[in-house]
């Protein structure tokens, strides 16, 4: 498995989001990659190890969204939740996060990639 870029998510005002707000569009700021002044390139990239020795060691398959608090000096991860069928709704950042990819990778690619998955296990 890989890791895309995670996400941040900040409250504009106030202290933690909300189960509501956390699935409404517009509610929190996604950062997409986390600015350096938050997290450094080394924690990202342990993050990013962290997230993919979860999935692997889960047997995740496809693609999937790992919900996790983020140390962000030293990129440890404690996991909220493994969603194997992620949800694609507006507030959904999952599109930001293949855009951050080096080189980008755009909607088109990125679904084109997902079906392959899909027919591959299938056969």
């Amino acid at each position: 498995m890989y890791s895309l870029t995670p996400s941040v998510t900040v409250k504009e005002s106030g202290d933690i989001l909300s189960l509501e707000e956390k699935f409404q569009g517009g509610t929190g700021i996604n950062l997409t990659p986390p600015p350096l002044s938050i997290m450094s390139d080394e924690a990202l990239a342990r993050c990013k190890q962290r997230i993919e020795l979860v999935a692997n060691t889960l047997q995740l398959e496809g693609f999937s969204r790992i919900d996790a608090f983020v140390n962000v000096d030293s990129g440890d991860v404690l996991i909220i939740e493994v969603n194997t069928v992620p949800g694609m709704t507006p507030s959904t950042v999952l599109i930001h996060q293949a855009l951050a990819e080096q080189p980008p990778m755009y909607p088109h690619r990125f679904f084109r990639t997902l079906l392959d998955l899909g027919s591959e296990r299938s056969l």
